[in-house]
């Protein structure tokens, strides 16, 4: 087998659980302890000890010990991406994503940072007071398609929930309400300005969710409910409760448009609205997507735009695959799935 293949680890039981039926219950296998068995080796320096606490907190295993491995411990991609951020923000030094692949325990990592040298961790700055600010390089592409398509769903996110139980529709608003209040990007809305992309940002936003009662929610509701946004107007986002009728049953749907948003951004918007409708109290965020932005506009990207001036020198090939039909001159997006 290959390696992503092999157990990261194994544990025995006395039995397996088995169903009225004589199948196995899965459910009631017991959870894995990705540390069972491992020889517990404790952090030497202050290096090994910042990475190890780090690995605890953004795994939720303890204790880590210096040879454990960060993917055999249930780490991925982009926890690994989150894990070299906290190293530099605790160390000062950078290391490449990949070095957390190629050396995926404390004491392997420690010694790339000791290595490095002394660093010093820049955190991203506030930006100042604007009426606007210039669009960030993934906006501008994404508002030239928009003006390009007009009104295309190709670019809106949707999620949809289902909820078992009973829902306070009020309490849905207020979170919602206090969501857009949050997150500045659910406040901003995009214009062109003397050939210029700029997002403005609106101190205050009202969005009223939309409520429908239904026999069966099916997809065909979902697909009338994804429509095109007006980028100019914020929010660039939607939501509803949908009801079925004669079933304390509810389908959430969220959609938002991909220029405030990736699949990341989605997952902790869910995360922040489930816990405002549980009345939670969220910690003020420390940064929005426009003080990113603006950091990036005043770093030296020279050497990374040389890099692919010389890849793409020479003409892309065109992909020229074998179509049914004549390609249309404004792509349509519409497909099918075959399972």
């Amino acid at each position: 087998l290959p390696e992503y293949m092999l157990p990261g680890f194994m544990m025995q039981i006395d039995a397996l659980p088995l169903t009225s039926n004589g199948k196995l219950d899965a459910k009631a296998l017991p959870e894995p302890n990705a540390l069972a068995g491992q020889e517990y080796m404790p952090p030497r320096t202050k290096t090994e000890k910042v990475i190890t606490d780090i690995f605890e907190e953004i795994l939720g295993i303890s204790p880590v010990g210096i040879e454990d491995s960060f993917f055999e411990l249930g780490g991925h991609s982009l926890k690994a991406t989150a894990a070299i951020n906290a190293i530099e923000k605790k160390t000062g030094i950078r290391l490449p994503v990949k070095d957390i692949f190629s050396s995926p325990t404390p004491v392997m990592l420690a010694k790339k940072i000791e290595a490095a040298g002394e660093g010093e961790y820049s955190p991203i700055p506030k930006a100042e007071q604007r009426e606007a600010y210039p669009a960030s390089s993934t906006q501008k592409r994404l508002f030239i398609l928009d003006q390009m398509e007009g009104s295309s769903t190709a670019y809106n996110m949707a999620s949809a929930l289902e909820v078992t139980g009973n829902l306070d529709l009020e309490k849905i608003q207020q979170a919602i309400d206090r969501l857009i209040q949050r997150h500045e990007s659910l406040r901003t809305s995009f214009v062109m300005t003397e050939g210029e992309t700029f997002q403005v940002i609106a101190d205050e936003v009202f969005y009223q969710v939309e409520y429908e009662e239904t026999d069966s929610y099916s997809e065909a509701d979902m697909e009338s409910f994804v429509r095109p946004f007006d980028i100019g107007k914020a929010p660039l986002m939607r939501f509803k409760v949908a009801k079925e009728r004669n079933r304390n049953n509810y389908i959430l749907l969220f959609d938002v448009h991909h220029i405030i948003s990736d699949h990341q951004t989605l997952n902790l918007l869910i995360e922040d609205f489930s816990r405002l409708y549980n009345g939670e109290e969220l910690q003020p965020l420390e940064l929005q997507y426009k003080d990113y932005s603006e950091w990036m506009r005043g770093r030296n990207l020279e050497s990374q735009r040389n890099y692919w001036k010389e890849v793409f020198k020479e003409e892309a090939p065109v992909l020229d695959l074998v179509t049914d039909y004549p390609r249309p001159k404004i792509q349509s997006y519409k497909g099918a799935q075959v399972s």
